[in-house]
């Protein structure tokens, strides 16, 4: 058939239609390679001998990830009719397969099943609140390309459990509600199916995946995307950010960011490197957006156009911002090398310390207080769970306060500060009392408090004179 040997020569591959045929397409016209039975049309036997390729004949993708419902496994055959693979045995803690289920499993097949770790939270039956953590288990198997590294390969199952849970709540029931705790680590289960003479023959291992740390210290940290929190060694943080940010496939995002490091290097070693700075922006010329680069809180380089990419640079591992408002705030930084102006000091927002709440041990939203020689241990428990607080200087060398702000790896939402309070802040508090001047009192230390007392004495506007008696 001249259709067939015209279209191999122009190097066209065959392609799947909705209702599940293969066909070769060439312009309008097409021409059917395997039916919805699975079987070689005239096209498709001629297609094999000319270019010595086979055909995928079964009557299902062979590709495909089971679904799984309770403990049943289905897979779903060309037409769209779904059917049984195989079927969970709790008794015998083994698998029963059907016919089909014993082809489809005819050759190494694995899968990985996520526990993903969970914070339950909700009210018992007499009204008290309650909260628990532990590990909740994702129900459908994941199933990735082999060619990835481990690395790879976990960096992929946990962005896409993230991306199926943009807000985190994994489950609702009555009076329970199930969220991803996104600092704890992740459980993955390896399952492993091999061909066996006795029937396909399964093994599982586990391994657990870590967090990357959640910075207070950049702009805007509760606006960082969540995938940006993911800590493996695959060197695909970018990539993964990327997709996320702009809602494109991993796989997409890769093959542009292959062109954009030959473009600028020359070469082809970014997936065992990482991206650079450069490729992103490369990256944003070609699909005409816009991008920033902070380093911390200061504009490095800018890209004007819309819907850009902005990402903060924190040691060798990017932030990407996600939400469009404080991105174009960002973008419309300009970069600075100015003095800034002392000027009249603006009244602090912070509460009075009659309103701070000892420091409980752990974070959550509000203000709270340790005393000075505690600081450093509170500061220790942050960066040992992977939480990078905004650290305040009193000096060259003391705290005078944390500030970490609950990011999209966090539960919470808000701002949690912790206070430093002076040894004598009991004989302070009285003093001020007595003084009855209105000043609130938010933790300074004796020196700043004096100052701040002797002026306010001296800007006080009412004179009161003396009268003769009194002189």
């Amino acid at each position: 058939m001249k259709f067939i040997t015209d279209a191999i020569g122009k190097n066209i591959e065959p392609t799947k239609t909705a209702t599940d045929k293969l066909v070769l397409r060439d312009g309008r016209k097409y021409r059917m390679l395997v039916g919805l039975d699975g079987k070689l049309t005239k096209a498709g036997k001629l297609y094999e001998e000319n270019t010595g390729k086979v055909l995928p004949k079964e009557g299902y993708d062979a590709t495909q990830t089971p679904v799984r419902t309770g403990n049943v496994e289905m897979i779903k055959l060309r037409g769209g009719k779904e059917k049984v693979v195989r079927r969970y045995d709790p008794v015998t803690n083994d698998y029963k397969y059907t016919a089909l289920g014993k082809r489809f499993y005819g050759r190494q097949q694995i899968q990985y099943v996520v526990k993903v770790p969970a914070i339950f939270s909700g009210t018992r039956s007499n009204g008290q609140a309650y909260e628990r953590r532990g590990f909740f288990p994702i129900t459908d198997p994941v199933s990735l390309p082999q060619t990835l590294s481990i690395a790879q390969r976990d960096a992929k199952i946990k962005h896409d459990v993230n991306a199926n849970y943009p807000g985190g709540i994994i489950a609702e029931y009555s009076e329970e509600q199930v969220k991803i705790d996104r600092i704890a680590a992740w459980q993955i289960s390896e399952m492993t199916t091999t061909p066996h003479e006795d029937g396909p023959q399964v093994t599982v291992t586990d391994r657990p995946l870590g967090v990357a740390p959640s910075i207070s210290m950049l702009p805007f940290p509760e606006h960082i995307c969540a995938s940006a929190f993911i800590e493996c060694e695959d060197k695909m943080c970018t990539i993964r950010q990327i997709s996320e940010v702009m809602g494109v496939s991993m796989e997409s995002v890769c093959d542009q960011m292959d062109d954009c490091e030959k473009m600028i290097y020359g070469t082809d070693t970014w997936r065992d490197r990482g991206a650079t700075a450069k490729m992103i922006f490369e990256f944003a010329r070609f699909k005409k957006l816009g991008a920033c680069c902070l380093h911390g809180d200061k504009v490095i380089e800018c890209l004007p156009g819309s819907y850009p990419l902005v990402f903060a640079i924190v040691a060798n591992h990017s932030y990407f911002y996600q939400d469009k408002r404080v991105r174009r705030q960002l973008m419309n930084r300009k970069p600075h090398d100015f003095q800034r102006v002392k000027r009249e000091a603006r009244e602090s927002k912070t509460p009075d310390t009659d309103e701070w709440v000892y420091w409980p041990g752990e974070p959550a939203p509000g203000h709270f207080w340790v005393y000075e020689e505690e600081i450093e241990e509170v500061r220790g428990y942050f960066l040992a769970n992977k939480r990078h607080p905004k650290v305040i200087l009193k000096d060259e060398s003391r705290i005078k306060s944390l500030v970490y702000t609950f990011t999209k790896a966090d539960a919470q939402k808000g701002t949690c500060v912790i206070h430093t309070l002076p040894p004598e802040v009991e004989e302070i508090r009285g003093w001020l009392r007595n003084l009855g001047l209105g000043i609130p009192y938010r933790g300074e230390g004796l020196p700043n408090i004096t100052y701040k007392v002797l002026v306010r004495l001296l800007k006080q506007k009412e004179r009161y004179y003396l009268e003769g008696e009194e002189k």
